[in-house]
């Protein structure tokens, strides 16, 4: 515990900073899972519009420090690979499922796997 007034009242403003940081950070990972899912359901234009809102709330979050610049870039970079490969694919593309796999783990590398 701190002992001076100064200690203290630090500990109070990093408790205040702390809890908006990570409400900031939690908002942007609810973000990045909403454009997932409307992406995997094939609404276009409701997913341009959830990309600039998390390319909004990203980028002022590594304007204010609480996430990295790099991190920041590296979202949004790949919340537009994945609309411009949904874009190229289209929407009606077959799904690849895997079926087998050694020890129930379903990866094209592992010995007796095979798509169907």
């Amino acid at each position: 515990m701190p002992h001076t007034r100064n200690a203290k009242k630090r500990l109070r403003q990093n408790t205040k900073k702390r809890l908006l940081n990570r409400a900031t950070v939690k908002a942007i990972k609810t973000q990045i899972k909403k454009l997932k899912d409307i992406v995997a359901d094939g609404n276009m234009d409701q997913a341009h519009v959830e990309l600039n809102v998390l390319a909004q709330k990203v980028d002022k979050a590594a304007a204010r420090k609480i996430v990295h610049s790099n991190l920041a870039a590296r979202t949004v970079g790949s919340g537009k690979i994945r609309l411009a490969k949904f874009r190229q694919i289209g929407s009606n593309r077959p799904r690849r499922r895997v079926v087998g796999g050694a020890g129930g783990r379903n990866h094209p590398a592992r010995a007796g796997c095979r798509y169907v």
